[in-house]
């Protein structure tokens, strides 16, 4: 767990209303998803921290 602590961190902000997302779901005891505390938005749960802490920072780069 400590791992994932370390990684919360580095996680960039709710791409949705800015707000940092600290908190981590934890579905049937093995998946993971990152949960944005202020406006609810939510990623699919992944099967490892890593990945779900990728998906959660990939961003789509604005259009010009």
């Amino acid at each position: 767990m400590n791992n994932i602590k370390a990684m919360q961190a580095d996680l960039k902000p709710c791409p949705f209303c800015a707000c940092n997302p600290r908190k981590l779901r934890i579905y049937t005891g093995t998946d993971f998803a990152i949960h944005c505390p202020d406006c609810g938005a939510q990623m699919p749960p992944r099967l490892t921290w890593e990945s779900a802490a990728k998906h959660w920072n990939e961003r789509t780069p604005p259009e010009a």
